[in-house]
């Protein structure tokens, strides 16, 4: 079970089919005693503690097919200390707007070239 903020900053609760028994888990946990826990999850990232204190960040994919908003995180471990940096990358219809001004920009300067006497050897840009 775990929990993740929505885009509208509430709190909800997953519950997940491929997972250990909670027995299991505090177990494995005595067993290894880790200073944090990584795991994955194709769409939702999670921040929860274990019973011991124990950190574990879920991951969510990286990944435009799964969500729109994909991210990564940034660990810094120590001796000491682990912090982390959630770093997003831009969302898909930003790429896509980006791309489509930059084909437009290109286009518009390969006309302004052909209007300022450069050789066009192409019908088609002297038409445009």
């Amino acid at each position: 079970v775990g929990s993740d903020a929505g885009q509208d900053g509430k709190q909800r609760r997953f519950n997940y089919k491929d997972t250990l028994k909670e027995s299991t888990s505090e177990r494995l946990l005595n067993l290894v005693n880790p200073r944090l826990i990584l795991s994955g999850h194709t769409h939702n990232t999670c921040h929860r503690s274990h019973k011991d204190g124990t950190p574990e960040v879920t991951v969510a994919s990286y990944s435009w097919r799964n969500r729109n908003d994909p991210s990564f995180y940034l660990f810094t471990i120590t001796n000491d200390d682990i912090t982390s940096s959630k770093c997003h990358l831009p969302t898909e219809s930003t790429v896509f707007t980006l791309y489509g001004l930059a084909v437009i920009a290109s286009l518009f300067t390969l006309k302004m070239a052909c209007n300022r006497n450069m050789r066009c050897t192409s019908k088609i840009w002297k038409r445009l």
